[in-house]
């Protein structure tokens, strides 16, 4: 079958949206299919009028018209029907709020389809409606919320990079730095690598393309090509580091870390039910499970290795990208329906793009013959095609239907239309590299795990990870990170001392050594969070009836020499030895972050006393002894009691009734 037929079904296609076009006063919008929030219990769509977002909404369908109208016989109608998509987009962009930087939900993809649509047209005021749209985010980009694909700064970066390249300013490339910047602050940079998200109802922060990851580190690694600095090359390994470890060689993909028998409850706000499941301990557990597609899984993630691969050369990509394009092959078969987001037009483009990078010519006729298959099925027999909505049900839109098929058609037609999928600027020549900032970036990550311990080991002699910086290709880690290396180097030093000075060490470096192995074994984000729904309110308790323990996530940790007094002296060229000082410290889990207090001499002793479970009275009468204070019994035990409320409240011990 000649490659004519993709351009012909594309235009069927165009012509359906160009006929379905719901006008008004020179704007137009479509009906789509959107899932029923006021009922979400049944799980089904309902038709409404599309808002103006590229996920599902005008500013989608017009970038679809606008590349379709290059080869199409009707392009006066297909661009008057894309000049109204866009219209519309932008009269519901201006209402959005100056903090909406999301590609698929926000300002900035509305504003990328203006300035295709100006570029397609030759209408260049629509270049200024995109500049308009964007300059109420200036300044804004510290408030990003939604910092992913979908949602923010990770989708917005690549796309304010093309608009820049047709600006006579720099405006969207000083709101894409600063949104890198805002990025990299976001980031949990946990031992292993960094991760973006949170949220109560995700096993771990997700892996993947849309929400994951692997978005954040496509954003980056556009960055590093566009202005050349190694500090964002270093942010988007450490993104993909993270991902690395939980690569599964049996399926050839990433696991989906969403705890969906948990979110369920949370999307049809059953909370209530949801506590007398979890008090009955009726909630499934969460089991590894894999998704293969654009927003989640092996074809996702595949476009941004094979983006890193396209921009750095390093083979570490390629080989990430031929694993992601296998386990994207196997899945291909399995696909039941054809969107871009969740489908066989988006696993597609995964193998689209790995025939032009990685010349991967199998690759290529997959994608044919599944758009062929495709065609057989629903275009020759007049049959909606099964889109990415509840139920498959048909719908106009870029990600979940019928424009996003289309232009996955228009992309095997033709190697001049551009991924909408993956979001490049043109800058395609490899550049040279700068520095700048890329020592601080590192020192900045480690110092997160092993601040004090790197300064004692300088002010006393010791060596330190960074003799030099390495080259690129040097920095781009295999499968540890610069802070496991440092604990490593850490840990080899101190084995080289004598017996003496060996101690005297591991007594410094024990706080941050411990709160870097808690954090290792960090395994379940929404631990936490179902805990804090079945907890007792403080107010019920009995205090007087109570069993008291450190909570299983809190340690008590004794150091024999004053590690602040010491460091502070001996920058002022003052003691050379450690002051025998004996400090007590509480390692604490919070947010799913450790935290070392220091604990005055009472909070010392309270919790010296619940290392073990130990009753109320028992623990006022064990302090009562200790104290020296002719506090009267009473007094004492009201006091213990206000110190245990705020300590059950912030989760740092057990309380259990006899």
């Amino acid at each position: 079958m000649e490659k004519e037929i993709f351009l012909e079904t594309a235009q069927r296609i165009g012509d359906r949206l160009v006929d379905s076009a719901i006008w008004s006063d020179g704007s137009c919008t479509w009906n789509v299919m959107a899932p029923d929030r006021e009922n979400p219990e049944l799980k089904k769509a309902k038709r409404e009028l599309a808002r103006g977002s590229v996920y599902q909404g005008t500013a989608g369908i017009a970038l679809f018209l606008n590349e379709l109208s290059k080869y199409s016989d009707n392009k006066a109608e297909i661009l008057k029907t894309a000049e109204g998509a866009v219209k519309y987009a932008i009269e519901e962009g201006e209402k959005l709020p100056n903090n909406s930087f999301g590609f698929h939900s926000g300002r900035i993809g509305i504003a990328y389809a203006s300035v295709l649509f100006a570029l397609a047209s030759g209408k260049d005021e629509y270049l200024k409606s995109a500049e308009e749209l964007l300059l109420p985010l200036k300044g804004n980009e510290d408030k990003d919320y939604g910092w992913d694909v979908i949602g923010g700064a990770a989708g917005a970066i690549p796309a304010l990079l093309v608009i820049n390249e047709h600006l006579e300013n720099d405006l969207t490339f000083t709101i894409a730095v600063s949104l890198g910047e805002n990025l990299i602050k976001k980031a949990n940079m946990e031992p292993t690598g960094w991760s973006w998200g949170g949220g109560n109802t995700n096993i771990r922060n997700l892996c993947g393309l849309a929400h994951g990851a692997s978005g954040v580190g496509h954003a980056f690694i556009e960055l590093y090509n566009y202005t050349g600095l190694s500090k964002y090359l270093y942010a988007a390994e450490q993104a993909f580091l993270y991902e690395r470890q939980f690569f599964n060689e049996e399926s050839n993909n990433w696991p989906d870390f969403r705890y969906s028998e948990l979110s369920e409850y949370i999307y049809e706000e059953r909370i209530e039910e949801l506590k007398e499941e979890l008090k009955k301990g009726n909630l499934p557990p969460y089991k590894d499970k894999y998704m293969y597609a654009w927003c989640h899984g092996s074809p996702g993630i595949a476009l941004s290795r094979l983006r890193a691969y396209e921009i750095t050369g390093l083979d570490v990509y390629k080989k990430e990208a031929e694993l992601a394009v296998e386990g994207t092959k196997r899945s291909l078969a399995n696909g039941t329906n054809y969107s871009l987001c969740h489908g066989i037009g988006g696993n597609c483009e995964a193998l689209i793009y790995a025939g032009e990078i990685l010349e991967d010519q199998n690759a290529l006729r997959m994608t044919e013959e599944f758009a062929e298959k495709g065609i057989e099925e629903y275009e020759a027999q007049n049959k909606p095609w099964a889109c990415g909505t509840m139920g498959g049900i048909s719908d106009p839109s870029l990600m979940l239907g019928e424009a996003g098929i289309g232009y996955f058609l228009l992309r095997l037609y033709s190697k001049d239309v551009d991924s909408v999928l993956v979001v490049q600027p043109s800058k395609k020549e490899r550049i040279v590299s700068s520095k700048g900032g890329l020592i601080e970036l590192r020192e900045s990550y480690t110092n997160t795990y092993f601040s004090r311990t790197k300064e004692y080991l300088e002010l006393t002699g010791g060596e330190l990870l960074f003799k030099g910086l390495p080259d690129t290709n040097e920095m781009i880690c295999k499968k540890e990170s610069d802070v496991e290396l440092l604990y490593k180097n850490i840990q080899r030093y101190i084995d080289s001392l004598s017996e003496d000075d060996k101690n005297k060490i591991e007594d410094f470096f024990q706080l941050e050594k411990e709160k870097y192995l808690q954090t290792l074994h960090i395994e379940d984000f929404t631990e936490e969070f179902r805990n804090s729904l079945v907890k007792k309110e403080v107010e019920q308790i009995d205090w007087s009836n109570s069993v008291l323990q450190l909570s299983k996530t809190s340690k008590l940790i004794e150091q024999k020499c004053n590690l602040t007094d010491w460091l502070e002296n001996a920058g002022n060229g003052k003691p050379k030895g450690p002051c025998e000082d004996e400090q007590h410290y509480l390692l604490f889990k919070q947010n799913n972050h450790y935290y070392l207090k220091k604990l005055n001499p009472f909070l010392a002793l309270l919790f010296n006393n619940i290392q073990q479970p130990t009753e109320f009275e028992n623990l006022v009468s064990k302090i009562k002894s200790s104290l020296e204070s002719e506090i009267s019994t009473d007094e004492l035990r009201e006091f213990i009691k206000q110190q245990l409320k705020v300590s059950y409240e912030a989760d740092l011990i057990l309380v259990t009734e006899k």
